[in-house]
C-alpha cells in the first residue's frame, strides 16, 4: 500500500508540476499543491509513510547535488566575505524585528527566540529549483542568491547547535560552538585539497576506460559516502552532498554528470520531495486560525524580502538586482521546521503555536517561488509598480 501511495504522490506531483509549467509558473508550486490535495487535510488519499519520507530525503539530496554541480563556485568563493557579512546583517534584522513583533502577541521569551531563529532560515531547495526553471541559476542574481543560501545553510547548522544548547541549559555555551565550527572548516579544507585529487583521478579513470554509464553510480556513491561521513561528525548530511557536488563540478565530466543527475532527480525524487512537504499541511487548522495566519504570512514575506534586499543595496547592487536577490530569500527552509521541532520538544512552544507556524511556513513556501518568478521575470519590479510599455 505504501508503494501505491508513492505512485499516487508522484503522479500528482508530475501533473501539478506540468500544469504550473504550462502557466509559466515554477513547477514546484504544483508539486506542493498536489501534496496538499492528496494529503489527509483534503482528499486523504496519501498519508506520510516511511517510504515517502525516505524518498523525500533522497529528493532533497538530489536537489542539493544538482545545484552544487551547476554552479560556478569560483565566482561565489570570491564573494564569500561579502555574503557572510550580508547574512549577518540579514539574520540580525529578521531576528530583532520578529522578536519585537512577538512581544505584541505576549509570547514568552523562549517562544520569541525560537520563532525569530526559525524565520532567519531560507530554503536553498526552493530557490535553486525556481532559478533552474527560470534559467537564471548562473546569472549574477542567481549566483548571489545561491551564494547567500550556502552561507545561510552553514550558519543554520551553527544556529541549531547554539539554540539546542540554549534551550537545554538556558545558557549559550561557547565550547560546542567553537568545536562544531572547526569541524566544518577543517572538513571543507581537507576535502577541497586532498579529496579533489582523488575524485579527479577516479572520474578520469572512468572516462579513460569508456565506462560513462558508471558516472552516475560513482557520483551517487560519493555523495552518499560524504553525507554519511558528515552525519557521523554531527554535521547535516546535505553538506556532504554539497561538497561532493563542488568537487565533481571541477572535473572534466561535470556537464555529463549534471545531466545524468538531473534526469533521475527530476523524473522521480525531486517532485516527491516537494509533494511530501504539502502532505503536512492541515487545511482545517489553517482555516480556524486564518485571522492570525494571513497577517503573519504577509509579515514574514515583507520582513524577509526587505531584510534580504537592503544589505545588497549598501554593497553596491542596484535596487532592481537587490529586490531580485531578496525575492530568493523569502522562502523558509527545512531547517526552520527542525528549529520549531526543537522548540516543541523543549516545551517552549505550545502545540497551538507550533501548528500555526507549520501551516504558515508551508504557505509561505508555496507563495515564495511565485513571488520570485514574478520579480525576476519582471526585472526586479514590485507587484504594485506599473510597467511601462
Amino acid at each position: 500500500m505504501d508503494i501505491f501511495d508513492l505512485a499516487l504522490l508522484l503522479l500528482g506531483a508530475k501533473v501539478g508540476g506540468t500544469i504550473f509549467n504550462k502557466l509559466h509558473q515554477p513547477s514546484l508550486v504544483g508539486e506542493l499543491l498536489a501534496g496538499i490535495i492528496l494529503g489527509s487535510s483534503m482528499l486523504g488519499i496519501v498519508k506520510p509513510s516511511s517510504i515517502v519520507n525516505t524518498t523525500s530525503q533522497l529528493g532533497l539530496m538530489f536537489l542539493v547535488l544538482l545545484t552544487s554541480l551547476a554552479i560556478d563556485w569560483k565566482k561565489i568563493e570570491n564573494k564569500a566575505e561579502t555574503f557572510s557579512i550580508i547574512e549577518l546583517i540579514m539574520a540580525s534584522l529578521i531576528f530583532i524585528i520578529a522578536y519585537l513583533v512577538g512581544s505584541i502577541f505576549n509570547w514568552n521569551f523562549y517562544t520569541k527566540v525560537v520563532i525569530g531563529v526559525a524565520l532567519m532560515q531560507s530554503s536553498l531547495a526552493i530557490a535553486s529549483r525556481t532559478l533552474t526553471n527560470l534559467g537564471e541559476l548562473n546569472s549574477s542574481e542567481g549566483e548571489a542568491i545561491i551564494g547567500l543560501q550556502v552561507v545561510d545553510d552553514i550558519a543554520a547548522i551553527l544556529t541549531i547547535a547554539v539554540l539546542a544548547n540554549f534551550l537545554q541549559n538556558s545558557t549559550v555555551g561557547l565550547e560546542p560552538i567553537v568545536k562544531l565550527f572547526f569541524i566544518i572548516i577543517g572538513f571543507f579544507v581537507v576535502m577541497s585539497r586532498i579529496g579533489f585529487r582523488f575524485i579527479n583521478w577516479l572520474i578520469n579513470s572512468v572516462q579513460k576506460y569508456g565506462m560513462e554509464e558508471a558516472l552516475l553510480g560513482v557520483t551517487l556513491v560519493l555523495a552518499f559516502l560524504l553525507a554519511t561521513f558528515t552525519e557521523g561528525l554531527g554535521i547535516a548530511t546535505f553538506l556532504g552532498v554539497f561538497l561532493a557536488g563542488i568537487l565533481l563540478s571541477r572535473t572534466s565530466q561535470a556537464n555529463v554528470i549534471s545531466q545524468k543527475v538531473k534526469e533521475v532527480g527530476e523524473a522521480f525524487f525531486i517532485p516527491i520531495f516537494f509533494a511530501s512537504i504539502g502532505l503536512g499541511v492541515n487545511v482545517l487548522s489553517a482555516y480556524q486560525q486564518i485571522y492570525f495566519i494571513i497577517p503573519f504570512i504577509l509579515f514574514v514575506i515583507v520582513l524577509k524580502w526587505l531584510s534580504s534586499s537592503l544589505p545588497f543595496i549598501f554593497f553596491g547592487y542596484s535596487t532592481s538586482e537587490s529586490f531580485k536577490i531578496g525575492s530568493g530569500m523569502v522562502s523558509l527552509s527545512e531547517m526552520a521546521l527542525i528549529i520549531l521541532g526543537i522548540g516543541l520538544t523543549a516545551k517552549v512552544l505550545d502545540t497551538a503555536i507550533y501548528s500555526m507556524m507549520i501551516v504558515a511556513f508551508v504557505i509561505v513556501d508555496i507563495i515564495s517561488p511565485i513571488i520570485m518568478n514574478a520579480v525576476i521575470r519582471g526585472n526586479g519590479k514590485l507587484f504594485f509598480q506599473r510597467r511601462r510599455y
